[in-house]
């Protein structure tokens, strides 16, 4: 068993397993060739009108998961958002509920992945806010920081970051070579 003590590597680990999920879910679901998953640079919060948050926490540093998205301005103008979810004359609230169950189910798979390095990790249950509370984050102790776009044709739809906060100080520890562990057994003493 290999102790790394590198927040870089481990980030790293980190967005290419959300990487993975995000294509995963997308790119090989049901619709098969009609979204992207693309790496993106470009850091406008302010293009989206909500963000579902979910916060995978160990006892010294947090994951903050962002689903960025967009919902129509005019009543029945429709999003791109809301043709993915396949349903017809979608209420508010079934999208938010829709997006909340995205965001559950893509960082229950990395922190699936993550408990295998960092066996002492929390997943919050997904918040959606106003889209303009992501620039709060740069408030936070800011390591590292990721960006997907999920696309459909030209139309980017969805952003998904991530954000590693924890202290300047702090190095994170993890085992590399860490047994592959059973989750959602119950053992007998």
């Amino acid at each position: 068993m290999k102790l790394e003590k590198n927040n870089g590597a481990f980030f790293d680990k980190v967005t290419v397993n959300a990487e993975k999920q995000l294509i995963e879910f997308f790119e090989n679901g049901s619709d098969a060739g009609k979204y992207q998953v693309l790496k993106s640079r470009e850091e406008n919060p302010d293009r989206y009108t909500h963000v579902v948050f979910v916060t995978m926490s160990s006892l010294s540093f947090r994951l903050i998961f962002g689903l960025h998205f967009r919902l129509a301005e005019k009543k029945g103008a429709s999003t791109a958002l809301e043709l993915w979810s396949k349903l017809d004359e979608l209420r508010k609230e079934e999208l938010f509920d829709f997006t909340k169950e995205v965001a559950n189910v893509l960082c229950g798979s990395i922190k699936r992945y993550l408990v295998n390095l960092v066996p002492s990790l929390g997943l919050s249950t997904p918040n959606i806010l106003q889209g303009s509370c992501a620039h709060y984050l740069k408030l936070l102790p800011v390591q590292h920081e990721a960006r997907f776009a999920v696309a459909s044709g030209k139309e980017e739809f969805l952003r998904y970051t991530i954000t590693l906060c924890a202290p300047d100080e702090l190095v994170i520890s993890y085992c590399e070579n860490a047994e592959q562990q059973q989750s959602g057994t119950l053992e007998f003493f």
